[in-house]
């Protein structure tokens, strides 16, 4: 099934440098003729043991640490060895050794021990910081490098340069500028809110997230994530309330009498309007089929101390009663006689000092 050129040979069986290794192995595919190869084609010349970008034939440096940048030669800093004394740069205190004199592990001679390089009157044998002076030798967190060199004085692992406490291993950062570090500081924000008790300790605008939805309630415009935002949210710090109809101090939710009317909702008609509009039946028809038999006044439950009044057209009074439950059959009050089909006019009086209602209904059969 392999295509093959015009000398019957496919790809898989090429071998474009000679090497005795097909290309489809061949990991090192321009083999110099003539050397030997490993089982995957590659000579020598062609290897790079530490993967430093330079062959090993070339490499001065066949050990270079991953990730270390190389010259030509394949050495990287820490590998060279400028003065020649067998001490590499990165380890040796004497970096200019004279030609031919032997030298201790610093890579220091005898005639380089009692040398004062930065001339600030510690010789460069027992210098804590041999190349910048530093008379007074100090070393905060005892590494061996005086402070003058070391980018890391208290050894904490934050670089002197970004840490505002640089010989305090316990402190490196100052939220508040106070001068007092964050680790020893009870309110880093200087927000008048302790640390303990603060859902943002390092921003001074914002102390608590009611939601947890990591918004600060300052910024977050629905504090309580109840999807009512806290300008139309009577509590907006309490996901279980949004409204509090009767302004009573209790939201709608929890309240049992949301009208404040004296009537808990669950037996009020208009839970949230304390004063319901009441329009009375224009009609009714007592004929005993269970059909519209009762003149229903919707709401009217709403106002027990009510009185329900009806008259004939002559003025005189049909019916009349008080807490009226929707039960009237078109009777005549003295008896049990049904009243004639017309027109009646009925006054309804609240009994809490508001305006009467007056209207008329028409009995039929």
């Amino acid at each position: 099934g392999e295509t093959v050129d015009s000398n019957g040979c496919s790809d898989s069986q090429k071998d474009t440098d000679a090497d005795g290794v097909n290309d489809a192995l061949d990991l090192c595919d321009d083999t110099p003729t003539g050397e030997t190869v490993d089982s995957n084609g590659c000579s020598d010349s062609q290897k790079d043991t530490d993967a430093d970008g330079v062959n090993d034939a070339l490499d001065l440096c066949d050990d270079t640490p991953t990730g270390e940048t190389v010259d030509s030669n394949g050495c990287s800093d820490s590998q060279k060895d400028t003065d020649a004394d067998g001490v590499n740069n990165a380890l040796d205190l004497c970096d200019d050794t004279p030609t031919g004199e032997t030298v201790d592990s610093n890579g220091c001679s005898d005639s380089q021990k009692d040398m004062d390089t930065d001339g600030d009157g510690t010789i460069d044998s027992i210098d804590n910081c041999v190349t910048i002076f530093n008379a007074d030798q100090t070393d905060t967190d005892h590494d061996g490098i005086g402070d003058t060199c070391d980018d890391d004085d208290d050894d904490d692992g934050i670089l002197d340069s970004n840490d505002a406490f640089p010989l305090d291993a316990e402190e490196d950062s100052d939220a508040d500028n106070d001068g007092i570090g964050d680790n020893a500081d009870n309110d880093d924000d200087n927000d008048g809110t302790i640390d303990a008790e603060d859902a943002f300790q390092f921003d001074p605008d914002e102390d608590t997230d009611t939601d947890g939805d990591g918004i600060g309630d300052h910024q977050d415009d629905d504090d309580d994530n109840d999807g009512i935002l806290d300008a139309d949210d009577a509590f907006p710090l309490d996901d279980q309330e949004n409204s509090d109809n009767d302004n009573d101090g209790i939201g709608d939710t929890e309240d049992n009498d949301d009208d404040n009317d004296g009537i808990i909702d669950a037996e009020d008609a208009f839970p949230f309007n304390a004063k319901p509009t009441i329009i009375a039946a224009e009609a009714f028809t007592p004929n005993g089929d269970g059909i519209n038999d009762s003149w229903i006044i919707p709401g009217i439950e709403n106002y027990p101390n009510a009185t329900v009044s009806v008259y004939n057209r002559w003025g005189h009074t049909v019916f009349s009663t008080k807490n009226y439950q929707n039960d009237w059959k078109g009777s005549h009050k003295a008896n049990s006689n049904k009243l004639p089909p017309g027109s009646y006019m009925y006054i309804i009086t609240f009994g809490n000092g508001s305006t009467p209602l007056q209207g008329w209904l028409f009995i039929n059969y």
